[in-house]
């Protein structure tokens, strides 16, 4: 009776063995085919990209400032079959990237009552000239400081594009070395499992044979009930990194308007870690991290372009400070322009100056002492951000080099663990040990093997934390 209930006890763990470690045809899922796809579908670097977009527009919205420009004006008054006045005005306008505007202009004017200064000859009146800031607005006016802005917010924004990839992909990384571990951790204990079914079924069949009490079995089988908890638990940590992983993964559909999630199927394995840094990292002198930063990373990148609409401001509010005036210059003629017309004459002219100063200026100072702030608190920012990737760069190089010394260790102790097991295996069936002790020495391996698993995704990671804290996931 009892050879019968451990032959069905035994039967069912087989079916849970059987479940869990079915042979499937495996697809390994790199990390570099991984990444790829992060970059190309992940809604997170298609929203980065938008931001180049915005800021494409943004700068042609700012060169329109420099787009031709006609006005043209039509004024009639008719009363009582009298004819009082009629006015027709257009001109063009061509703003330069000079301080020079460019003017053409055509008047046709007549009526009873026109003021007598707008009369026109019969045929109209062209008008062809310039118009030039003297003081304020000849170093640079509101529609050059826009379009530099706008530039540097281009700038900016590509900056920031670099920053958010950089960000995305170091959790990315961080899923896939988890998902990594968890499934690494699986199959340990698939394989512990597998070994204390196999050993239960060896004890049961001497223990049948009268070579062995029949307690043991049911110890064995303890550790077959144990061990299948943990084939259990393992294979919910690494479903729900799997799935976590997922959520990295998009594709585009041609049926659908915007990129569809997938799903790593569990026939898909990861990739084994190589273990040793990118050369890029193995060149990098530690000493050398602050200048490598605030050359290289985005987030740094974007304090700069910041810094230039900042200093773009600063200059048009520092060129308010100078008083307004403006000198404009019109050649007149009824038909075409000749050579005598163009010169500056007293016979066919139109000129005018205009200026405008406030005298305490108090606005205009108050505004350049506020960007001023402006400037230093960008520049301060700058400089503790830099300062704080440098630090955390340094102490990760650190950390690098601490977990790859661990490694070493780890892989000797999983060698010595799998030596003191065997050997504790053979005296067991000699009869010289305890089944307790072999489960003992088998935990104890267990134990080794995940925590080499550990440091082996640690060691990854913390590879790609240099490289995310020195702005390089980007690239």
């Amino acid at each position: 009776m009892k050879s019968s209930l451990l032959s069905i006890l035994f039967s069912f763990v087989t079916i849970l063995i059987v479940a869990q470690t079915k042979s499937t045809t495996q697809v390994v899922l790199t990390i570099d085919e991984f990444t790829s796809m992060v970059r190309k579908y992940h809604p997170v670097a298609k929203q980065a990209e938008l931001r180049l977009e915005n800021a494409e527009g943004f700068e042609r919205a700012s060169r329109g400032a420099f787009d031709p420009k006609i006005e043209a004006n039509l004024d009639e008054k008719f009363y009582k079959e009298k004819s009082y006045y009629s006015t027709t005005n257009a001109v063009l306008k061509l703003p330069t990237r000079s301080p020079l505007t460019l003017k053409a202009g055509y008047d046709l004017n007549n009526g009873t009552f026109l003021d007598p200064s707008e009369n026109t000859p019969d045929d109209g009146l062209l008008a062809a000239g310039v118009s030039f800031p003297i003081l304020q607005g000849l170093l640079t006016d509101e529609r050059r400081t826009t379009l530099r802005i706008a530039q540097a917010f281009n700038e900016f924004s590509e900056a920031e594009r670099k920053a958010i990839y950089n960000d995305l992909m170091f959790e990315a990384y961080g899923a896939y070395w988890n998902w990594y571990a968890s499934f690494q951790k699986r199959i340990v204990a698939e394989e512990m499992l597998g070994i204390a079914a196999t050993r239960f079924e060896a004890i049961k069949q001497r223990a049948l044979a009268g070579d062995r009490p029949f307690i043991d079995t049911v110890e064995a089988f303890l550790q077959v009930q144990l061990r299948t908890q943990q084939v259990f638990d393992a294979n919910t940590v690494e479903v729900k990194s799997r799935f976590f992983l997922s959520g990295f993964l998009w594709y585009d559909d041609e049926n659908a308007s915007l990129p569809t999630g997938m799903i790593i199927s569990d026939i898909t394995t990861p990739e084994l870690p190589t273990g040793t840094p990118p050369a890029e990292l193995a060149s990098i002198n530690r000493n050398d991290l602050l200048q490598i930063i605030y050359e290289q990373h985005p987030e740094i990148m974007a304090y700069n372009a910041k810094m230039d609409q900042l200093e773009a401001e600063e200059r048009w509010k520092r060129e308010k400070l100078k008083p307004k005036l403006d000198l404009e210059y019109n050649v007149l003629s009824t038909g075409t322009i000749s050579a005598e017309d163009a010169t500056f004459s007293t016979r066919n002219y139109k000129w005018g100056l205009s200026f405008s100063f406030p005298i305490f200026l108090r606005e205009a100072r108050g505004e350049l002492q506020m960007q001023r702030v402006k400037i230093l608190d960008n520049q301060y920012l700058q400089d503790m951000k830099a300062i704080s990737l440098a630090t955390k760069a340094n102490a990760a190089f650190i950390n690098w080099g601490n977990i790859n010394s661990q490694l070493s260790v780890a892989r000797n102790n999983v060698t010595n663990y799998a030596t003191l097991l065997e050997a504790e295996r053979i005296r067991f069936f000699n009869g010289e040990s305890s089944l307790f002790l072999v489960n003992a020495r088998e935990m104890a391996l267990a134990d080794a093997r995940n925590k080499l698993v550990d440091l082996e995704a640690k060691l990854e990671m913390a590879t790609i934390e240099v490289r995310y804290l020195l702005g390089r996931l980007a690239q």
